[in-house]
């Protein structure tokens, strides 16, 4: 068995789950963006103990950060070598830390990246969405190409989906998550360049999925503020 059969085995249950929410919501609407909006709205609902469980482990990070943060600078600053390394590997040993426990912050990511694999397959493969036209998109199974000067044409969805990414960005985290921030925004880059010039169907989801997830940022902003 090669890597690629292997990983459409391990894919299946949710190529499955996201393939069977679209031909419900076609039977049921018959307007393509509905479907796509309901899927965003299902998968985002499928993910939030996920996502809680997630958040937790960050705010667990941020929070041991915020109580190493002048302590760490101080040794950084004052020390060098193996003497800033054992003064540091007892600094976190002081708080129940290790440097791999950095990783908690990309576990929101790691949960996501299943789903995002699945429905790069399955919505760029969906029949029923080939040869659709929609809002000025002559076929949701291309690029959307709605912008255009002379004869060059450039697509218009991945530069929304990265705007909202960015203010997500911003929304959620605030300036002193220095490293998430960035981590976020190399992030948003990244699936601007795979996205760009796939299908307007699967742009459009990934767009939808942001506003979802722009909401949910809001509030979580809004629960820290009143926490705070």
């Amino acid at each position: 068995m090669d890597i690629f059969s292997l990983l459409k085995i391990l894919l299946y249950p949710f190529t499955w789950t996201i393939e069977g929410i679209l031909d419900i919501s076609m039977k049921l609407f018959e307007f393509p963006l509905f479907s796509l909006i309901l899927l965003s709205i299902t998968v985002n609902v499928i993910l939030i103990p996920a996502y809680l469980f997630a958040d937790k482990l960050a705010d667990q990070e941020r929070k041991v950060q915020v109580i190493m943060a002048a302590k760490k600078t101080e040794i950084k600053l004052n020390f060098q070598g193996y003497e800033r390394f054992m003064l540091l590997q007892t600094l976190y040993r002081l708080n129940n830390y290790h440097p791999l426990m950095a990783l908690r912050s990309s576990v929101a990511i790691a949960i996501q990246l299943p789903f995002f694999i699945a429905t790069y397959v399955t919505i760029n493969q969906y029949t029923p969405f080939h040869g659709v036209s929609l809002f000025g998109i002559a076929d949701l199974s291309q690029p959307d190409k709605l912008l255009s000067i002379g004869d060059h044409h450039g697509n218009f969805l991945p530069v929304i989906m990265l705007l909202l990414n960015i203010v997500s960005v911003n929304i959620y985290l605030s300036k002193e998550y220095r490293t998430e921030r960035i981590q976020n925004y190399i992030l948003a880059g990244l699936f601007f360049i795979i996205l760009y010039n796939q299908s307007a169907s699967l742009l459009l989801y990934w767009t939808m999925n942001n506003i979802v997830l722009l909401y949910k940022s809001k509030l979580f902003s809004k629960k820290h503020t009143e926490l705070s």
